[in-house]
């Protein structure tokens, strides 16, 4: 069964590659050009899953994930940064957050479905653990 994933990012190429690869691999995607409208899109369609760019004018990365943690209806959606912020100490900011991952970008198609899957419920998975072989 597929998952339906929010994606939260301001750079509409980013968030049209990512729709791409995530529905060429057969989950449904919902998309969001900034913070806030992530979090409306997030209370309307209940994702399984959000991935969230960090860096993004009005709330961004982290706000998104205070609101989401903070909310008892929606702090047990898996939620992952995706984000071509590298500096030191932001894993660990993405962490402390509330995010259940990082992913940094450039993503690597290929290994992209199988780094988020890890975060889904196994029900959700369309694709075997990542380091095993199809």
């Amino acid at each position: 069964m597929a998952a339906r994933i929010l994606v939260i990012e301001d750079l509409p190429a980013n968030l049209e590659l990512l729709r791409a690869v995530l529905e060429a691999f057969g989950h449904k995607v919902d998309g969001a050009h900034d913070g806030l409208a992530g979090l409306n899109a997030l209370r309307q369609t209940r994702p399984d899953m959000v991935l969230c760019d960090l860096q993004m004018d009005g709330l961004d990365g982290f706000g998104v994930a205070e609101a989401i943690r903070g909310d008892e209806s929606l702090k047990d959606i898996p939620l992952v940064a995706v984000t071509a912020l590298v500096a030191d100490g932001v894993a660990e900011q993405v962490e402390r957050s509330g995010f259940d991952g990082y992913i940094t970008k450039p993503i690597e198609v290929r290994r992209f479905v199988p780094q988020i899957e890890q975060y889904l419920p196994e029900s959700l998975r369309l694709l075997p653990p990542e380091g095993s072989s199809f």
